[in-house]
């Protein structure tokens, strides 16, 4: 059987997708290999027939792996494909290197794509995230079970999850601000629980998992057992979470900004506008080719969204409905299976 690596990062949102990207690879007779690190005596010994690179495009973090990928290229014979995502402008001065110039891209949003060209880099086809059915059918097979325990704990209110890291570009803390408002207007029907990283935002918040330590169906069978999903987010590279809900008939409370927009359907979902854009540049710590593109709004269109979706649970439950219908409807078109499939059969076919 062929084998393909798959090089990724150790982040949550990167090791899902390259999860996926196994599963499809299996049904094009590979056998994946994934690795969260790199090193070229992994090709050069004559392991693999194929490579996918899944890494952000962050072109001072990822130079390195484009160094790989060239001597890969030449290696593999072709059969090989970097698959990426960005979450906001790419510094000029670090997309200037010369190794550039031999890596194609895959962009995993039609918002990446113009973000890569921009800075003339190759894009040679823009392929959404997916999910594997495989997935979703071991995450449904939990939600019975986990719902019935959310609803007994969260009596009588509307539940609401939240899966985030703490980065700032995530707005916990206009979260947080959020449910001040919504205290300060004597709205207190609701639940808001957490996937998270770190403490929750507000004490009004339950935590129910570290963020990142539960495996993939675990997340999505929690997605499905609450009433609504909730991404307080003001920069996204995909924004997979929202995906994931609407594939378990959960809708999604979001703002409406690229490239949440592309993947959303505003009567599955509840959406708010936002109103400018702040760049954030990389921490001085660490360093980074990336301007984070933060789409900003108050937080009072959170607890706007929050109120509007307790109304809905509670007062129009064939509106929910046809929003949980519309919801599962949305996500069908994310079936990774058809989506990852052009990476199998266009590129790295050997």
């Amino acid at each position: 059987m062929k084998r393909v690596a798959i090089f990724t990062g150790k982040a949550p949102s990167l090791k899902v997708v390259a999860e996926d990207l196994s599963l499809v690879a299996s049904e094009y007779n590979f056998s994946p290999l994934v690795f969260t690190d790199i090193y070229p005596d992994v090709v050069y010994k004559g392991k693999v027939q194929a490579a996918i690179f899944f890494y952000p495009m962050d072109p001072v973090f990822a130079i390195d792996k484009a160094t790989y990928y060239y001597e890969f290229n030449k290696t593999l014979q072709g059969a090989i494909a970097w698959y990426t995502t960005v979450e906001g402008e790419l510094y000029r001065e670090h997309v200037n290197q010369p190794i550039w110039n031999y890596v194609e891209f895959i962009a995993n949003s039609q918002y990446t794509r113009e973000k890569l060209q921009k800075r003339g880099l190759d894009v040679i086809m823009t392929i959404p995230h997916g999910i594997h059915r495989s997935t979703i059918e071991q995450a449904k097979r939990l939600v019975p079970s986990l719902r019935k325990r959310i609803e007994s704990e969260f009596k009588d209110t509307v539940t609401f999850l939240v899966v985030s890291s703490s980065h700032r570009r995530k707005n916990l803390d206009g979260l947080a601000k959020a449910i001040d408002i919504l205290i300060g207007k004597q709205v207190f029907n609701y639940s808001i629980l957490g996937i998270v990283e770190g403490e929750p935002p507000h004490q009004a918040m339950f935590k129910v998992a570290e963020f990142g330590s539960k495996p993939r169906y675990e997340v999505m069978a929690a997605m499905g057992s609450v009433d609504y999903v909730l991404m307080p987010t003001m920069a996204e590279g995909f924004g997979l979470p929202l995906i994931e809900a609407n594939a378990m008939g959960t809708p999604v409370l979001h703002g409406l900004f690229p490239p949440l927009s592309e993947f959303t359907d505003t009567e599955a979902n509840i959406t708010w506008q936002t109103q400018e854009i702040e760049y954030l540049p990389p921490n001085p710590r660490r360093g980074g080719g990336i301007l984070f593109e933060l789409h900003k709004f108050p937080p009072e269109a959170i607890a706007d969204a929050i109120i509007e979706a307790i109304d809905i649970k509670k007062n129009y439950p064939s509106k929910y409905e046809d929003m949980r219908a519309k919801a599962l409807e949305n996500a069908e078109k994310y079936d990774s299976s058809k989506l990852y499939s052009r990476i199998f059969e266009e590129i790295i076919s050997v």
